[in-house]
């Protein structure tokens, strides 16, 4: 059974070009920040946060942060 996240979220298309164009990896931790009307996607380093293992406890996870 899934984990309910119970933070808000809002689903936002990519086109898939731009995705590529990127080299984000979809698979990996990926980090959201807002600054001057942009929405920025960021992938997070595996070396950072290969110490956190999931717990099942979201709501106190630092990767949701």
């Amino acid at each position: 059974m899934a984990n309910k996240v119970t933070w808000p979220f809002v689903l936002l298309t990519v086109p898939m070009d731009v995705l590529e164009d990127s080299g984000i990896d979809l698979d990996g931790v990926l980090q959201f920040t807002a600054e001057d009307g942009k929405i920025v996607i960021e992938s997070v380093s595996p070396e950072d946060v290969e110490d956190y293992l999931c717990d099942g406890d979201c709501e106190s996870c630092p990767l949701s942060e």
